[in-house]
């Protein structure tokens, strides 16, 4: 079934429509308040052979292969393995990659040289110049290369084929001197079994043509300037759907959704400032379009197919050339000079710090109130944030007198106050500005506890003192932490933990060995238990009995810095990322569910300091800035295998990469 092409006047009314629409739609075009994905970048120095990055794609057997201007590298989560014209490439420039339903790797190189990368040698095709894309016939099990270029009898086209048998490719095609009227294979959909083709019409715009081994359906659109000649075009302006069953793709004018006999006109190109056009498009669900673009890093489009469309970009600085989904829901980003970015999901965010200061090593963060939380640095810099807006500020006076004095907790105080904690003493702030030393005691200020009377227990180096007249010194000797219940109080210390008993202090560790040695932090739980943070793991201490929590029952570290709670889930900071335990009381038994967050989750650093939960989120103080996160999060890290096959020879013969090779010995 054809469908005829749009009438002019429809085109036109779409496009002032559209132009009305998208002034208000242009409005919400912008950076993501404040917060950035949290992402891992991968470069040269990580192995990449090049910066430059044109496209990746991942084969069936879960390799990731990217296109440099350095050659091709493949990619096992671990390491890279790069193929340069040493190892038979035509050109270390390559531009696209496509991957067979053979899982061939097939490749299309600056020069215009498609090879293909099987049982990892490397086929080079040098008969046909000029490819500049390749695609699979699903209908005849057929692979195509798409040329043009010029020779002594001016512009070419032309598309050779061969039938998909490995190592026994045989390509032939036909040759043209003009593209008019020549349905061109540009994509196809395995699963459902469907071929997609362009064709140009002499003074029309672009037609797709469907074709499956039942039926065929065409679309035609309208383009304001004619020759742009999708057929040949060696942009990548396509992406399938979802369901594999149609395409995205833009024309001069429009981005276009094609699915069967539906046809939807998604937004004006020109609107989106992309003069130089789209490198290219990935449509991840019904809800989200992402266009990769050269000056506004990369946008996602959310309810695209509906008038309400939210916009919002990120990577701003980078010219995005290509995203990618893998099978385990991570998204690859590529550039033209930042090499890849690697997204493990969506749900990670890292805050954006207001000012000059580079967002490093944050030593502790807190919530204020249910809008305001604030965060100290290494550098002695004191940042609050509006959760709401994510919005940050400094505080300039402050950090010109406690600059790189490190600033280790911050606590909560009366009124608009708060305590700040740090190597210069311990001082009490506003939120305007303004400070005051609250003892003149010439040694750091570790943690602090604030008493039902607002009274205040300090943790110095020097010993833990009390802000009430009448206690003054409790004790002497280096302290690390300090918190409490009501008016009983606990404190750590390279020792162990203490508390006060009879009017004297007591170590615990006496009485518990689990309570010994260097203690990191002291928490409560919302039951009373006291969590104990130390070098050997967590500690919990509940009606006289210790449950201790370590490496072997799931902590990524035994190293714990930091605990914090929201209701019956308790997270754990630790120099190897985070631990989120849910966990209850069945008599004197602790039972427990551990999940760990690191790096491969979407943590900016596993190095974590601290952590602290709003209504929806986990903040996180770690050495590289701060991440936040939802608090409903549970990691789906896959345990990677102890051996990353690579490659398999059986006497001279190569074999396929995949996760299991099984070899058979003669007798």
């Amino acid at each position: 079934m054809k469908y005829d092409d749009l009438k002019r006047w429809d085109y036109d009314l779409w496009m002032r429509v559209g132009e009305i629409a998208m002034i208000i739609l242009i409005l919400s075009l912008h950076p993501a308040n404040g917060q950035d994905l949290s992402y891992r970048q991968y470069t040269v120095k990580d192995g990449l052979p090049g910066s430059t990055v044109y496209h990746a794609l991942q084969d069936q057997n879960g390799f990731m292969w990217f296109a440099t201007n350095q050659g091709v590298s493949r990619f096992d989560g671990k390491a890279f393995k790069n193929y340069s014209k040493k190892d038979g490439l035509p050109d270390d420039e390559v531009l696209k990659l496509f991957v067979d339903r053979s899982n061939n790797v097939w490749l299309v190189s600056a020069l215009g040289i498609a090879s293909v990368i099987h049982n990892d040698s490397v086929t080079q095709f040098t008969k046909f110049p000029g490819v500049i894309a390749v695609a699979e016939d699903v209908l005849t099990d057929s692979v195509y290369f798409i040329c043009k270029g010029d020779n002594n009898n001016g512009k070419y086209y032309a598309v050779y084929a061969s039938l998909n048998k490995p190592d026994k490719w045989n390509f032939s095609g036909r040759v043209r001197d003009h593209y008019q009227e020549w349905p061109v294979l540009r994509a196809s959909s395995p699963d459902k079994g469907i071929n997609f083709y362009f064709l140009e019409k002499e003074g029309q715009g672009p037609v797709l043509l469907m074709k499956s081994s039942s039926w065929t359906t065409s679309h035609s659109f309208s383009c304001s300037i004619n020759g742009i000649q999708r057929a040949f075009d060696p942009a990548s302006f396509f992406c399938l759907t979802p369901d594999k069953a149609g395409l995205v793709f833009h024309t001069f004018d429009s981005l276009y959704y094609i699915k069967g006999n539906k046809k939807l006109a998604l937004l004006p190109v020109k609107d989106l400032n992309m003069e130089t056009g789209i490198p290219s498009v990935f449509c991840e669900n019904d809800s989200t379009l992402w266009v990769c673009t050269r000056k506004q890093g990369i946008l996602r489009i959310e309810n695209f197919l509906t008038p309400q469309k939210h916009f919002t970009s990120f990577f701003e600085k980078s010219f995005c050339t290509s995203i990618m989904k893998d099978h385990e829901g991570g998204y690859w980003i590529t550039t033209h000079s930042d090499g890849v970015y690697y997204l493990p999901n969506l749900n990670f965010r890292s805050l954006r710090v207001s000012g000059d200061i580079e967002p490093k090593n944050v030593k502790c963060i807190t919530v204020l109130d249910q809008h305001t939380a604030a965060a100290g640095f290494d550098d002695g810099n004191v940042m609050l944030v509006n959760l709401k807006t994510l919005r940050t500020s400094l505080f300039g006076d402050w950090y010109t007198l406690n600059r790189n004095n490190r600033i280790l907790n911050i606590a909560p105080y009366l009124n608009d106050h708060f305590l700040v904690a740090g190597d210069a003493g311990l001082f009490k702030l506003t939120r305007t500005g303004q400070y005051q030393k609250i003892t003149n005691l010439l040694n750091a200020a570790k943690d602090v506890f604030v008493l039902p009377d607002s009274s205040i227990r300090i943790a110095l180096t020097l010993g833990m003192v009390s802000t009430r007249p009448k206690e003054g010194k409790i004790f002497s000797g280096r302290v690390t932490c300090v918190n409490g219940i009501g008016t009983k109080c606990y404190w750590g210390t390279q020792q162990g933990v203490y508390t006060i008993v009879n009017g004297s202090p007591m170590n615990l560790g006496d009485k518990h060995k689990e309570l010994r040695g260097i203690i990191n932090h002291l928490a409560f739980a919302p039951d009373s238990s006291l969590w104990v943070s130390t070098q050997d793991g967590v500690a919990v201490l509940k009606d006289g009995i210790v449950t201790m929590i370590g490496k072997e029952l799931g902590l990524p570290s035994n190293t714990c810095k930091h605990i914090c709670f929201d209701r019956n889930t308790a997270w754990v900071s630790t120099n190897m990322g985070i631990c989120r335990i849910d966990y209850q009381w069945k008599g004197s038994k602790l039972k427990l569910s551990i999940s760990d967050i690191t790096e491969e989750d979407g943590l900016i650093s596993n190095d974590v300091n601290q952590t602290t939960t709003t209504e929806k989120h986990v903040w996180a103080a770690t050495a590289r800035g701060i991440t936040f996160f939802d608090k409903d999060f549970v990691s789906q890290s896959i345990i990677r295998p102890l051996i990353n096959i690579t490659r398999g020879e059986a006497g001279k013969k190569v074999l396929a990469v995949s996760d299991t090779i099984i070899l058979k010995y003669p007798e």
